[in-house]
């Protein structure tokens, strides 16, 4: 019996988990958009996936696209964004026949010291676009 415990022990402190393996995620960047009359705009159709588009400006003229999806509750639900050491800069398109409306916003998010490792956004910042935070999502104006 005995030598079933310690075997018990060895296996189990040779698979524990280590501290690379503990993760937390940054917190999601959500966000919805509403007109001058607080109306949301994917609720009622004016924007859908196919007429938004995000991107990483990389700098130097090149970007990358930013993953994204509806939620059910008709917010943007940004993927993928928020896991670096620094500030990020993104540019938004809604393509708002027959206009374009652009803005952009900033990410800074820090790493997460201690014993699980992980990113915490910092701050977003936005330009062109009158954004007001709300409980766990940002609503954004278009006008």
């Amino acid at each position: 019996m005995k030598n079933l415990v310690l075997i018990v022990i060895v296996i189990l402190s040779v698979f524990s988990c280590r501290e690379d393996d503990c993760f937390t995620p940054p917190e999601p960047t959500i966000f919805k958009f509403v007109n001058i009359n607080n109306e949301d705009l994917i609720k009622n159709g004016t924007i859908s996936t196919s007429n938004i588009f995000i991107q990483e400006n990389l700098g130097n003229g090149n970007s990358n696209g930013v993953q994204f999806e509806i939620t059910d509750d008709s917010k943007i639900l940004l993927k993928n964004i928020g896991n670096t050491d620094g500030i990020k800069n993104y540019d938004v398109y809604i393509n708002l026949q027959p206009e374009v409306k652009k803005f952009s916003f900033s990410l800074k998010s820090s790493k997460i010291t201690g014993k699980c490792s992980g990113y915490k956004v910092e701050n977003i910042t936005f330009q062109n676009i009158t954004a007001v935070k709300e409980n766990a999502y940002y609503k954004l104006t278009i006008e």
